[in-house]
């Protein structure tokens, strides 16, 4: 698993493998089978009789005379029923013949159809319409408010771009609903459509706590020891993006060119000034690995690496927002 890691909320895959709806393909006609005669009741009519007759009187000739008498007829008759059969059987194959002919014909239309109708064209925009359906319909929206306390300068570094990329979807502050015995998730950040009600929830992950140094957001057996947090959102109809702290005090642009992509795919929305090249994959550390990466202050001196671009930026900011309110 790598950074940035995004989970997507179930009604995504769905909407991804939907079709466009088409009718009912035609139906094959069933070919017609010719059937075979049988022994006819005569015959056993005859084997009926004459063994009576032959207990009855002893004579063996006298079983062998009815059985044969009535095996002719039967015979004559079985030579008329497969006669009849024959004709009736060419009668069919002919018909289903004629309906064979019609059903390829039919099932030509009915592929150059699929195929006209389920172009890639076409196929997008109707799963693009699906994902914004579901999206609209079983998406929760924060209904409370909860500050955020462990909010850092690495976050308010990262907020500015937010903010500057997409102007009045950017929130904070919130979370979906209480929790009975436990504190409730609280986003980093939040990036909310109204419009459409697309909910990100935008989160930034540090291999260990700067304050009590326990390794953090790591990969245990295979999983993300946030999958269940992850998994909250997902279930509200969310999406979740994660960043690592330092991808987005490297490459805050880029970060943002990725959450730019995921509106496009979602709800259709391009921002082209955010095209940026592709931010390169960063491995989900493993608790050992963030053990390792606190004995050599990893964290610590990126973050001092930054500040002064950290401070500058924020500086510069809020100058610009201030000149923008006097004007």
């Amino acid at each position: 698993m790598d950074y940035p890691i995004i989970k997507y909320p179930n009604y995504h895959e769905i909407a991804l493998k939907s079709e466009i709806p088409i009718p009912e393909p035609p139906k094959e006609p069933g070919k017609p089978i010719l059937e075979s005669g049988n022994m006819g009741c005569f015959s056993l009519i005859g084997i009926i009789i004459g063994v009576f007759l032959a207990i009855k009187t002893g004579e063996v000739f006298l079983f062998i005379s009815p059985f044969a008498l009535f095996l002719l007829i039967d015979f004559a008759v079985m030579s008329g029923n497969k006669n009849k059969a024959q004709i009736d059987y060419e009668q069919k194959l002919n018909r289903y013949n004629i309906e064979l002919s019609k059903y390829n014909k039919e099932l030509t239309e009915y592929n150059i159809l699929v195929q006209d109708t389920r172009n890639k064209y076409d196929t997008i925009r109707h799963r693009q319409i699906i994902l914004r359906n579901f999206i609209k319909e079983r998406t929760s929206r924060p209904t409370n408010k909860r500050v955020n306390q462990n909010q850092g300068a690495s976050e308010l570094f990262f907020k500015q771009y937010l903010l500057s990329s997409f102007p009045y979807l950017i929130i904070t502050d919130h979370i979906l609903g209480e929790f009975n015995c436990s504190e409730p998730y609280i986003p980093d950040f939040i990036l909310q459509d109204n419009k459409t009600n697309l909910h990100i929830d935008i989160e930034i992950d540090e291999p260990y706590s700067l304050k009590s140094k326990r390794p953090i957001h790591y990969i245990e057996n295979n999983k993300h020891i946030d999958n269940l947090r992850d998994s909250y959102f997902n279930k509200a109809g969310w999406y979740v993006v994660r960043f690592t702290e330092e991808q987005v005090l490297k490459y805050p642009k880029k970060c943002c060119g990725v959450i730019a992509q995921l509106l496009a795919d979602t709800i259709g929305v391009k921002y082209p000034t955010l095209q940026e090249k592709l931010l390169m994959n960063t491995p989900c550390w493993t608790k050992s690995k963030a053990i390792e990466l606190r004995s050599i202050n990893y964290r610590e001196k990126y973050l001092n690496a930054h500040q002064k671009e950290k401070e500058d930026f924020i500086e510069n900011y809020y100058k610009n927002l201030e000149e923008r309110r006097r004007s």
